[in-house]
């Protein structure tokens, strides 16, 4: 069965009890994860969370991000190009 795994914040609390597990930051919840699925507000927000914060360096090698924010296409093939670099996936799929 897929687990759930969140950074730590007060909204992921309820989910506690179902079984999701809650982490104090963005790369310590990724690092066991075949699939990461993001939906964050902007790109600036997806680069700081994915490299300024530690969190594509922390997944492991052939995982697959899916970025869901609505985010400018250069954007997105950055993030891919960067995450490529990393041994990793990127699938762009914007919430509409």
């Amino acid at each position: 069965m897929p687990r759930l795994t969140l950074p730590a914040r007060a909204k992921a609390e309820p989910l506690l009890a179902l079984g999701a597990t809650v982490h104090p930051t963005p790369a310590e919840a990724v690092q066991d994860a075949q699939i990461v699925i993001s939906m964050l507000e902007n790109g600036p927000v997806v680069g700081q969370v994915l490299f300024d914060m530690g969190t594509a360096s922390a997944m492991r090698k052939g995982a697959l991000f899916i970025d869901m924010a609505s985010i400018q296409p250069g954007e997105a093939r950055d993030h891919a190009a960067r995450l490529a670099g990393l041994g990793l996936d990127h699938l762009d799929a914007p919430v509409s």
